[in-house]
């Protein structure tokens, strides 16, 4: 941990301050927040909602300080799931003071250690002057109503966590862009194709007839040349996957290999240029009853420029320290194998049990070792850069998820990955292989509201994954303007309609089936915003959506679209030819064929319609 702070600061939703929250989200930041405690430019601001909230809900950065004002970065809206874990009344049981509004979380041991261990299920020992290394749970879902862009999102997560590690600015600037252009989106998008097609991405589907045999192995029949049948073990997608991201996280953990070659060449240009600058390059040396100093005068090299040995002036003139036994023992000695002159043994069979000049080497090292501090990353080739692998599963809770994990469940917490301190490993039931799941395997499930099925979700997965709601975002449709078959503004306000038939949903039905604002956003796109295409998303999209909610009780579907006048949906059942001679008081209805009318639009979000708009 370096010297950023985690502060946890105090905001009132319902106080003069009202609509910040809104604005944060939008902008993925905020500008002059007011400056109530000492903070610096890196530290992290756990947000805390006041009021009817009382939780924890937002990780931001301060990215500039100014007397009064800071501004600040989000980083991360909390899942419900993880909030929950951070309420008033739970960080009071792990020693929140009840009078405390903002405060210095590292000041407070026990708080600290509580609220740094359940976000994201792990201690968040990870901050850089950057912000936070990382903020992404190794297992997570999204999920939401339909059309609020949770699989859309994964490329985003998925991103997210392979940068990590990468210095891909262009990407990552989109990346924190909430609304991305078309041509943005395509760069993210040919970037996440590149990933998977390097077997780094895996992207599954689960349906009610997907097993453990696709998932972790499985014998699948295989019909030969002589149509007989022969059955053979396959390996499915999660221990392909398991496989390749473990072998990666090993190799990357084996010792890097030190390139001398580059490092003496390095450190000898240095020497060089302090000499011909006439400063003296001092090496610092003991012995067992002494210590003194000695300078390097001259680096030697043949008639190649290749580097021979390093000469020495002052107390001991014209010592040769050569480039053999720098070679030989200058890694030992970086790694802590040689610790005092004694241990720089002679290059030929000696009596003595270190070499003559082991003193001048050994001061020689330790300026070495200076510079390679300083560069060490220049000088260290790893045999494999450490990678980070995901598996999307889209419609998780379509899927039987005892059926398909089974036993392999709990290797998928964080505390029992391979490598932690709980590790644990299985030995799988068709192959007798010992299995493991590596640290640098992602799980990003995605998950649909609408079906209610959230609600009967495995317990087991729940308890094993951070859970972040995807909810409709009608201000990303601001500003949009309609236009006519003319081109003419129409003065359809899409980011109200949105905003009107979910709170109508919301009020007749529940939040989980409001409807996504993703069903618009082609309206964004460069000649798309006319009316023709928004009719297209009604007739195709929005009104068939409504017509599965409310399982084609039409008359709640007029009340959300607040439509008493026949714009969408027409009652046709004076027109019927063959209605029953007994009047049962039923009425018929049927979406209206003709073009819908801009005041239909207006009226959505407004009963009062203004004619003058005129109808086009």
């Amino acid at each position: 941990m370096n010297d950023n702070k985690i502060i946890v600061l105090t905001h009132n939703p319902k106080g003069k301050w009202k609509g910040t929250i809104k604005k944060l989200e939008e902008d993925r930041g905020y500008k002059n927040w007011n400056k109530s405690i000492n903070v610096s430019v890196g530290d992290i601001i756990l947000l805390y909602i006041s009021k009817t909230v009382e939780k924890i809900q937002y990780i931001l950065e301060v990215t500039e300080v100014r007397d009064t004002n800071i501004d600040l970065k989000l980083i991360e809206k909390l899942s419900k799931d993880v909030s929950n874990k951070l309420s008033f009344k739970i960080l009071k049981q792990h020693g929140l003071k009840p009078s405390t509004v903002n405060y210095i979380l590292n000041n407070n041991k026990e708080l600290y250690d509580y609220v740094t261990s359940i976000i994201y299920n792990r201690k968040l020992e990870n901050y850089t002057e950057e912000g936070i290394d990382t903020m992404n749970s190794l297992n997570q879902i999204l999920y939401g109503p339909p059309g609020t862009g949770k699989t859309y999102n994964t490329i985003n997560k998925a991103l997210e966590i392979i940068l990590e590690q990468q210095i891909d600015e262009n990407i990552k600037s989109i990346l924190q862009k909430e609304n991305q252009s078309k041509e943005e989106r395509k760069i993210l998008t040919e970037k996440f194709k590149e990933f998977k097609d390097s077997g780094q991405i895996e992207f599954i589907t689960f349906h009610q007839s997907y097993g453990y045999e696709e998932f972790i192995e499985g014998i699948k029949a295989d019909l030969v040349d002589n149509d007989s049948i022969k059955y053979k073990l396959e390996k499915g997608i999660f221990q392909k996957l398991s496989k390749k991201a473990e072998d990666n996280f090993l190799n990357s953990k084996k010792n890097s290999k030190f390139d001398f070659i580059s490092f003496i060449n390095d450190f000898a240009k240095l020497v060089e240029d302090s000499i011909n600058e006439d400063k003296q390059f001092v090496i610092t040396h003991r012995n067992d009853n002494f210590k003194n100093e000695t300078f390097i005068k001259e680096v030697k090299r043949n008639s190649n420029g290749d580097i021979q040995s390093f000469i020495t002036d002052g107390g001991a003139k014209n010592q040769s320290l050569s480039i053999s036994v720098i070679e030989r023992d200058l890694e030992a000695f970086l790694n802590g194998e040689i610790n005092t002159f004694h241990d720089i043994k002679p290059s030929f069979d000696s009596k003595s049990d270190y070499h003559g000049n082991a003193i001048y080497y050994f001061g020689l090292f330790k300026e070495m070792k200076k510079y390679y501090d300083q560069n060490k990353n220049k000088y260290l080739e790893k045999t494999e850069r450490l990678k980070n692998y995901i598996l999307i599963i889209d419609e998780i809770n379509r899927g039987n998820i005892s059926k398909i994990f089974g036993e392999l469940i709990t290797l998928i917490e964080d505390s029992k990955r391979l490598g932690k301190d709980e590790a644990m490993e299985l030995t799988l039931p068709y192959s007798n292989v010992v299995f493991g799941v590596p640290q640098n395997l992602y799980i990003i499930g995605t998950m649909n509201t609408a079906d209610r099925s959230i609600a009967q979700i495995d317990t087991a997965l729940r308890r094993r994954f951070v859970f972040e709601e995807m909810m409709p975002k009608p201000w990303l449709l601001k500003n949009l303007e309609i236009l006519n078959e003319d081109g003419d503004n129409t003065n359809i306000n899409v980011e109200k309609i949105l905003t009107a038939i979910n709170e109508r949903i919301e009020y007749i039905y529940d939040r989980e089936h409001t409807i996504g604002h993703s069903y618009f956003m082609d309206l964004l796109n460069p000649d798309c915003n006319t009316k023709v295409k928004l009719d297209e998303i009604f007739r195709v999209n929005i009104i068939p959506l409504l017509a599965e909610y409310f399982y084609g009780d039409w008359e709640d579907i007029l009340e959300v679209l607040n439509d008493d006048k026949g714009y969408f949906i027409i009652d046709k059942t004076k027109d019927l030819q063959y209605k029953p001679k007994k009047d049962r008081g039923n009425k018929v209805y049927t979406i209206n064929k003709n073009k819908f009318e801009i005041s239909g639009y207006i009226n959505i979000y407004n009963s009062m319609v203004i004619k003058e708009y005129g109808d086009n």
